[in-house]
């Protein structure tokens, strides 16, 4: 027999101190309270890749970030629905191009010209 975890549910009204709820509860009440979705930071150039080429001090470099809502942040990790180049701010195309790895994110992230071929 499949052990089956139930879906978890949905944040309660009770007064639960912060520190007891699980990260998906904090980020669900968190946008409950505020009306707008969780926002999570993307690495625009993975850590992985930044730690292989010799960029371990630019982990956290601001300008490799992109902010984006749970869901759509699930979609390009998970392939089914890939961030465009164009969507990525100026800041993260300069960082590349400073680093060189602008090849990198012509590999990972389509143009619009890619996606009609």
């Amino acid at each position: 027999m499949t052990d089956v975890t139930p879906h978890p549910r949905p944040p309660s009204s009770k007064k639960v101190p912060v520190s007891k709820l699980s990260k998906e509860e904090t980020k669900a009440r968190m946008a409950w309270k505020t009306g707008r979705p969780f926002m999570e930071a993307h690495h625009i150039i993975s850590q992985q890749v930044l730690r292989k080429r010799g960029h371990s001090d630019l982990l956290w470099d601001t300008r490799n970030r992109l902010w984006l809502d749970h869901a759509r942040h699930e979609q390009h990790t998970n392939c089914y629905r890939k961030i465009r180049r164009d969507e990525l701010p100026q800041e993260a195309l300069e960082f590349a191009e400073e680093i060189g790895l602008t090849w990198w994110l012509e590999r990972m992230y389509p143009n619009l010209e890619d996606e009609a071929a």
